[in-house]
């Protein structure tokens, strides 16, 4: 993965609104044109969430908004999706700003869809 890649994701993390999920299927969408480069996704968001850990700063990543496949989030995430008024059903994310991937794209979509 490209460094400009790697801060494209970190960019679309940062920008995340609270309240909004995405998946990294959908990140890598965004970045790739398709979904399956979400392993790439999540280290270069691991790295990043290290970095703010030992920053001192973990709360400056918001990693917590991007979630599984089936809208699953991490263990750990769900205190502080509920903090933003994300709602559960068995685990589950439910909440109305989830962004499927079809959404991620064109800046006009972006603008709907809670993308800076």
């Amino acid at each position: 993965m490209t460094d400009g890649k790697a801060a494209e994701i970190v960019r679309i993390v940062r920008r995340l609104r609270p309240g909004t999920v995405v998946t990294y299927g959908d990140i890598s969408l965004e970045i790739y044109g398709h979904t399956g480069a979400g392993q790439a996704v999540g280290q270069v968001i691991r790295a990043e969430t290290r970095n703010a850990e030992r920053d001192g700063t973990p709360e400056s990543f918001q990693w917590w908004r991007v979630v599984r496949k089936g809208l699953r989030p991490h263990e750990g995430a769900g205190e502080w999706l509920m903090k933003e008024g994300v709602t559960f059903r068995r685990g589950v994310t439910v909440h109305p700003r989830h962004h499927a991937p079809e959404q991620v794209g064109e800046n006009e979509r972006r603008e709907r869809c809670h993308y800076p």
